[in-house]
């Protein structure tokens, strides 16, 4: 997670932001409370990337005191038009999507969701759980399938992935659009990930259509 403030400063986003033209399909994730700090970072790395991301699911407490990460989960207003404010710096086809952690009431998770969908991200990334929750504690995959049913973007879950099988499993449950995997376990003297996506699967890309990864 890039933050965005500080990305007005080109010498800034060379020096935390390299990617190749090999590294693709690509997504960008930022932290933000600002929705012009948002627009002019999404138009820095719009030429080097395929879309970008705003983090609304960052637990920690640093993020929190910055008003970033979970701390946006409370505000989704200011979600929606950083979003916006994205997509009219960038044009309608540049994908602006979203990740989010879910709330004690799920009734405002559905209503965030809702909000977020009338900005019009292209997806919405829901890590399966609240805020206080350790990565010990199972993910909520009622929690993810109520998101589901509630909107008509695309929604990609984030939680409780270790192979192959948890991933069919959570799509299954959830009749998630993707799968996001953020830490890929390789065994120990194996060189090879426990998990693999297949090819085939589960991207969304601007167009709203799916890209085989």
């Amino acid at each position: 997670m890039l933050t965005a403030p500080v990305l007005h400063l080109a010498k800034k986003l060379i020096l935390d932001f390299t990617t190749n033209a090999s590294d693709r399909p690509l997504i960008v994730q930022f932290g933000a409370h600002s929705s012009t700090d948002f627009a002019r970072a999404a138009e820095m790395v719009k030429p080097y990337t395929d879309g970008i991301n705003l983090n609304c699911g960052c637990p920690q407490t640093w993020a929190i005191q910055e008003g970033i990460g979970c701390k946006l989960i409370q505000q989704p207003q200011l979600v929606k038009e950083m979003v916006r404010a994205a997509k009219d710096r960038c044009g309608e086809d540049f994908c602006v999507s979203i990740k989010i952690r879910i709330h004690h009431d799920l009734r405002e998770t559905v209503d965030f969701v809702k909000i977020a969908e009338g900005s019009g991200v292209d997806y919405i990334t829901v890590h399966g759980r609240r805020r206080s929750q350790k990565s010990s504690e199972p993910v909520n995959l009622e929690a993810i399938a109520l998101v589901k049913s509630a909107v008509g973007v695309p929604i990609v879950a984030n939680g409780d992935v270790f192979n192959l099988e948890d991933v069919e499993k959570i799509v299954g449950v959830t009749g998630v659009d993707g799968k996001f995997l953020s830490v890929i376990r390789v065994p120990r003297g194996s060189g090879k990930p426990e998990c693999w996506v297949p090819f085939g699967s589960w991207l969304p890309v601007p167009d709203k259509k799916y890209l085989n990864i």
